[in-house]
């Protein structure tokens, strides 16, 4: 390969070459290594080039492995999301934008878990927990009923625990009559 550049860093120049012939390289102490695209990706895990960082997160309220399983769903296909259930902390891998968006759905899982009990008039409690069972957040909220009491036990966030009583609300009226 024969290229002309003037004031680029070696490295920078590097960097197009490679990734122009698909390639990569790691820089391992005063030592770089060229690799193919695939080669690298299989070894580290994401592609060459991106911009990768890692956050670690410890948790107060949400378990970690709970947390973990929703982030899964959140993050690139090279990014990695790894729970310490010992420690309930989370170390995320993945792109700059990508742990931002997962930092804000952080703050509103690791929220306290509330717990309260709805006793129904009119709805059975098993009607209404399909409805709640839909808006539980996915493996935060949990939720039980007791047909004999006709209640619903329901824990999740306070946020979520707000919606739940709009819901429980709109489906435990009387029937209207018709004169």
């Amino acid at each position: 390969i024969s290229i002309y550049l003037k004031s680029i860093e070696v490295l920078d120049a590097l960097k197009m070459i490679v990734e122009a012939y698909g390639w990569a390289y790691v820089k391992d102490g005063e030592v770089i290594k060229v690799m193919s695209d695939k080669d690298f990706e299989d070894k580290f895990g994401f592609k060459f080039g991106d911009d990768f960082e890692t956050r670690v997160r410890p948790l107060i309220y949400a378990a970690s492995t709970d947390v973990q399983a929703v982030l899964n769903q959140l993050k690139t296909a090279s990014g990695k999301i790894i729970a310490d259930s010992k420690s309930n902390t989370l170390i995320l891998i993945d792109t700059p934008k990508k742990l931002d968006e997962m930092d804000a759905l952080l703050k509103q899982l690791d929220a306290p878990i509330k717990t309260e009990v709805f006793s129904l008039s009119y709805a059975t409690a098993e009607e209404v927990s399909n409805k709640i069972t839909e808006v539980l957040t996915a493996g935060i909220g949990k939720m039980k009923f007791d047909v004999r009491s006709n209640r619903l036990v329901v824990s999740d966030t306070e946020r979520k625990i707000e919606e739940i009583r709009h819901i429980v609300k709109a489906f435990d009226e009387k029937d209207k009559q018709v004169n």
